[in-house]
């Protein structure tokens, strides 16, 4: 195709349909009209969306007098070199060299900014002179550095509205004065926000049988993070016969103390309560129960060589061979590290669920 037929096909004032010398208010009814007919939301045609890119494009050199003169004198230029051309030669037609060709960020995490760099490049007569436009929200850009033929633009995407765990698309749209045009394609994956999970070890916490004249009684539970990031949180009791340490926390796996004060609570009675979890990984209750024994004296640990000798002297025997089997049972029980068999403690179990004497 000869150069001039070329040009005419990129020539701004032919896609406007306008004469070179016409009036600002000529070049604006010409785009509104053009624009009515072509606007994609209008005309479903395929090539509807490019011809009304030609147009924006167009528009936006011509209605500036700035930009219209510049282009009136490359447009010139060009002309003039396209005339001046031996039949069967012309002048190269501009084209822009964007590196690189696609811009993939990520993955990033949600709420944070990150910078690229495109190199534009003008091979073609005629200076560097256009814009950049980004299609997404999430984008900007802007020029870092121009020199000669070349141009540095900085693209930078901000994740802050970006929802985690997808990846996000958009393009670049770059465009010179004399039609040259490239379309860069931009990704950026944004990395999950971290979640945590609770995890509670026991669910129950389970403290027995305490003795109402003892000290206080501790136990202890496991708080895990099944998840991401880190658990944070804090231990809330609902009773005030008992207490837990830490009351906040920050921290993949905690332990918290549970303590019961035997001090606090009637003999002879059961109590329960739970223990209210909350942390950024969920919500939990752990039970908490406790028997008081009516006694005061609590019996020695059953590790302790005394436990054995201690509880047979308190048990309450009625029948004659409940008196006759503690007796023999009391007997062993002097020798060292005795114990009892498996029938004799449940025999010991029978009489001792009559209570003990204090």
């Amino acid at each position: 195709m000869p150069m001039v037929d070329m040009l005419q096909t990129q020539d701004l004032y032919r896609i406007l349909q306008v004469d070179p010398e016409a009036e600002p208010e000529v070049i604006e009814a010409a785009y509104r009209r053009l624009a009515l007919k072509y606007h994609p939301d209008v005309n479903k045609t395929p090539d509807a969306a490019e011809r009304m890119r030609r147009l924006n494009m167009a528009y936006e050199v011509l209605s500036s007098a700035t930009k219209r003169a510049e282009y009136d004198r490359q447009r010139a230029q060009m002309l003039g070199a396209a005339r001046s051309a031996r039949p069967g030669t012309g002048v190269p037609k501009p084209r822009i060299r964007v590196e690189p060709s696609a811009l993939r960020f990520g993955p990033l995490p949600r709420g944070c900014t990150q910078t690229a760099e495109l190199r534009i490049t003008l091979e073609g007569m005629g200076s560097l002179r256009g814009s950049v436009r980004p299609n997404q929200p999430w984008m900007r850009a802007s020029v870092a550095e121009v020199d000669g033929q070349t141009c540095t633009i900085e693209v930078t995407v901000d994740t802050a509205n970006l929802r985690d765990g997808w990846r996000h698309s958009g393009s670049l749209t770059v465009g010179t004065i004399l039609g040259a045009s490239q379309t860069v394609p931009v990704t950026v994956d944004v990395a999950p926000d971290p979640r945590p999970a609770l995890r509670c070890e026991p669910e129950v916490l389970d403290f027995g049988e305490v003795y109402a004249g003892a000290g206080p009684v501790a136990k202890e539970f496991l708080l895990r993070n099944g998840g991401t990031g880190t658990l944070a949180g804090r231990v809330q009791v609902s009773h005030v016969w008992l207490a837990a340490q830490p009351e906040h926390f920050e921290a993949n796996e905690q332990s918290v103390v549970v303590t019961v004060q035997p001090g606090k609570l009637k003999p002879g009675h059961r109590y329960a309560s739970r223990l209210l979890v909350e942390t950024n990984g969920g919500i939990t209750y752990v039970p908490v129960r406790v028997r008081v024994s009516p006694l005061r004296h609590p019996l020695p640990p059953e590790d302790s060589p005394d436990y054995w000798p201690e509880l047979l002297s308190r048990l309450l025997p009625v029948e004659k061979w409940e008196k006759d089997f503690l007796a023999e049972m009391s007997l062993r029980a002097q020798q060292r590290d005795w114990r009892p068999t498996e029938q004799q403690c449940a025999l010991i179990a029978r009489i001792k669920s009559r209570g003990l004497r204090d």
